[in-house]
């Protein structure tokens, strides 16, 4: 079910990738503890992305993360909620 794993080039997971881990033991709408926030962002949203996604930290406001020397913007939607996809993400 989903995308083919890596290292299909449909594979949505492959390369370095960004993932939020649910460490209170609760899970995101998926039924998974983790979500991949970087995952299959097209690439129209994610123009001069750099490949280094070291150290992460997130922006208080909880709809961003500086990730490298990029930020993972998802609009007005907290990167945490089931609205922030894919589409709506920029890197």
């Amino acid at each position: 079910m989903g995308a083919p794993a890596a290292p299909d080039p449909a594979s949505v997971h492959s390369g370095s990738q960004l993932i939020l881990v649910r460490a209170d033991g609760g899970k995101f709408p998926n039924g998974d503890a983790w979500k991949c926030v970087t995952c299959g962002v097209p690439e129209t949203n994610a123009a001069g992305r750099s490949p280094t996604l070291d150290y992460p930290q997130p922006f208080t406001d909880g709809k961003r993360i500086l990730a490298g020397t990029n930020i993972i913007d998802c609009g007005s939607h907290p990167i945490t909620d089931e609205a922030c996809t894919p589409e709506q993400i920029h890197i």
